[in-house]
């Protein structure tokens, strides 16, 4: 019983913890108007301490924390400025091909 209570205070701890830290989020970029250097910085500085205060200091599961986060911000697209969007979208373009240039070349180095 102790397993099935562990995972279930993981898995919905992480989840709670991703909606809270989601409200969080839209609230600060709905003070925002049209400012790409705030509003970019804003989702990504979201990204890393959901992850890391999930992980860190509630010891619930960061991922499923991260995925309700972007859940919940995707849901509330109307906070990120139209202008804006675009360009939000574009840095988020280029940090997953980075993230995915740099796992593979590790990976490489590694199996060679």
């Amino acid at each position: 019983w102790e397993l099935i209570k562990e995972l279930f205070k993981v898995a919905l701890g992480g989840a709670v913890l991703g909606y809270v830290m989601g409200m969080i989020s839209v609230a600060c970029l709905s003070k925002v108007f049209n400012d790409p250097l705030i509003e970019i910085t804003t989702s990504l500085v979201t990204a890393y301490v959901t992850f890391f205060v999930a992980e860190a200091y509630f010891h619930v599961s960061g991922v499923l924390a991260l995925v309700v986060c972007g859940i919940y911000m995707s849901h509330r697209k109307q906070c990120i400025s139209p202008e804006v969007h675009h360009t939000l979208h574009e840095f988020w373009e280029m940090s997953v091909y980075l993230g995915n240039t740099l796992i593979f070349t590790m990976a490489g180095m590694v199996i060679a």
